[in-house]
């Protein structure tokens, strides 16, 4: 096929016209809390940076989060496509083309897995992608530590008020014999 240029004619043969074969890497460029980056720390949620991390621990009031992720595909990113779910939460992929970020709010403590996957400009898709463990933390008071404690100071009072009850029973009914026997 030859077509007509500014600088002449540009002869190309469809046929070794070929699709992009790379299957792109995906990154994880940022992760915010509350709209925020976090700096590695070495005792905050990111302890190191985050494609070099297995698992993020958060509290249950650090319950907004953004993953913000790239898949390494320069032959016209515009085109690529991206899917990611939060396994435990989301039921599904939820994909898109230009948001390349995940924002989460409000999740129950437990453990999740972020997962996300994406494409390069010709629909050739990296299934395995990026992952990252999420793990919120339950509250203190609906651990089962707390909960434990809790029952056992329960029961410890209701037994302290039933033994304090008895021996003023048994108190009020000595004295009781005993002015009795003193009538006698």
């Amino acid at each position: 096929v030859a077509i007509g240029g500014t600088k002449g004619l540009n002869i190309f043969h469809p046929g070794e016209i070929i699709d992009n074969p790379d299957k792109p890497p995906v990154v994880f460029t940022d992760f915010k809390l509350f709209n925020k980056s976090l700096e590695v720390t070495e005792k905050g949620p990111l302890t190191k940076n985050i494609n070099n991390l297995d698992q993020i621990t958060l509290t249950h009031s650090q319950n907004v989060f953004t993953f913000e992720f790239i898949a390494l595909n320069f032959t016209h990113p515009e085109k690529n496509q991206y899917a990611y779910m939060m396994e435990g939460f989301d039921d599904d992929w939820i994909t898109s083309t230009n948001t390349l970020q995940a924002n989460y709010t409000n999740l129950n403590p437990g453990v999740y897995t972020f997962r996300v996957k994406a494409s390069n400009n010709d629909g050739i898709w990296n299934d395995e992608g990026a992952s990252v463990q999420v793990k919120i933390l339950s509250p203190w008071w609906a651990r089962t530590w707390f909960r434990i404690l809790a029952v056992l100071f329960i029961a410890g009072s209701i037994a302290l008020f039933v033994f304090w009850r008895i021996r003023k029973i048994n108190e009020s009914k000595r004295i009781l014999e005993d002015k009795i026997k003193e009538a006698t």
